[in-house]
């Protein structure tokens, strides 16, 4: 089986774009999920339940 890590600098080329704009998965996930638990943690201060937890 071919090496699954070849270089993207083809395919970046080919869509047109910067290598630069591009993040990885993990930090996609990251940002991701951040962005989640914060609107949960707004939206429990709005909420007048109080099963809700983080």
């Amino acid at each position: 089986m071919d090496n699954p890590r070849v270089p993207m600098t083809e395919t970046y080329n080919l869509l047109g774009v910067d290598p630069k704009d591009i993040v990885t998965l993990e930090k996609y996930l990251q940002d991701y999920f951040t962005n989640i638990l914060k609107k949960l943690k707004d939206l429990k201060a709005q909420s007048k339940q109080t099963d809700f937890y983080i």
